[in-house]
């Protein structure tokens, strides 16, 4: 066995290095995630959303301004069949193409999934209170 213990907080010194924004499913804009890590005492922050590269031009300009570290990622969706697997890339060429490419082929499955979870639930009977969530 060991001995570690899951946090149950945010950090409150050294690095975040697994940060979404509201460009992906975070609740702050990139420059209130770096203002709150600063205000918590971080020393820099990785910006990781879910296959997009949309806030890194808002994250370095407020990092920028706040005098704040800030390294630029994201968080890869991969599928292979039924497994998906996410993996935190760092400081790539957001202009690649592969990887651009990549992005919008998963954002495509992503809002063609959206779609049909959300017709699933619209033909769910409320009275049995069944939701479906996958597909």
């Amino acid at each position: 066995m060991t001995d570690y213990v899951m946090p149950t907080q945010p950090p409150r010194e050294g690095w975040d290095l697994h940060c979404h924004t509201v460009f992906s499913d975070g609740t702050r804009t990139p420059r209130q995630l770096l203002e709150e890590a600063r205000d918590r005492g971080l020393h820099g922050v990785a910006i990781a959303d879910h296959d997009t590269t949309a806030g890194w031009e808002q994250a370095m300009h407020a990092a920028e301004e706040l005098h704040f570290p800030l390294m630029r990622g994201t968080e890869i969706t991969a599928q292979c069949g039924c497994v998906s697997v996410h993996m935190l890339a760092y400081l790539y060429d957001p202009n690649n193409r592969q990887i651009s490419e990549l992005f919008e082929k998963t954002r495509r499955a992503r809002v063609a999934r959206t779609k049909r979870w959300w017709s699933c639930c619209r033909k769910t009977t409320r009275s049995l209170g069944r939701v479906c969530l996958s597909r």
